[in-house]
């Protein structure tokens, strides 16, 4: 085996260390990317610490607006969108 084999495993070799811990990191966002395109189909509970928005509307079933929260900007006795 001349040194050209022998750098070649050893660079192949290195990589695969390299990719492992890289790897095993990316396969939970994996995992949390489909759970989160299979979420749209599924109703359940959510736990957030924190969240921030401009406006929050929650609707019912039929699409209707039950809780409208938030700043409004009204123009000509109407609202801004």
């Amino acid at each position: 085996m001349d040194i050209r084999q022998k750098l070649a495993y050893m660079i192949v070799g290195g990589l695969l260390v390299f990719m492992g811990p890289l790897l095993s990191a990316m396969l939970p966002m994996v995992k949390a990317q489909e759970d989160s395109s299979q979420s749209d189909t599924t109703q359940g509970d959510a736990v957030f610490d924190t969240v921030t928005c401009k406006r929050l509307v929650v609707v019912d079933d039929e699409g209707a607006e039950r809780i409208v929260a938030g700043k409004f900007q009204y123009e000509n006795g109407h609202e801004k969108v």
